[in-house]
């Protein structure tokens, strides 16, 4: 994966990033980087993203995080539970939702916004 790191660290080179309006938790150490406030050329992405290629993914971490911050439910987006399985197991007081299809995104985003 050394090679994909690499060709990732000459493409990100490229990109614009944007600060986002909320923080985002990187599944390369679990942790919350960010916010409106933040500053997306020194917060570190650049190289997170390229290494994240070659380490391990923190799932349980970044939802126990993501829990932290208080998030209120999950969205497993594509066919298949099993990120849904280990959410339940990690932090079973979270619902999880299914969007399988832009549809279900779709029923899901306007629910929420009703």
């Amino acid at each position: 994966m050394a090679s994909a790191r690499d060709g990732l660290v000459e493409t990100l080179r490229t990109v614009t990033f944007s600060a986002p309006s909320a923080p985002v938790v990187s599944n390369h150490d679990g942790a919350a980087y960010g916010g409106p406030a933040a500053d997306p050329d020194t917060d570190g992405w650049r190289t997170r993203l390229a290494e994240h290629v070659s380490v391990p993914v923190r799932w349980r971490t970044s939802m126990e995080t993501l829990a932290g911050l208080g998030a209120a439910a999950f969205v497993e987006v594509g066919n298949g539970s099993m990120i849904a399985g280990v959410a339940k197991r990690t932090v079973p007081e979270i619902p999880v939702l299914a969007g399988r299809t832009p549809s279900d995104c779709e029923q899901l985003f306007n629910k929420e916004n009703s």
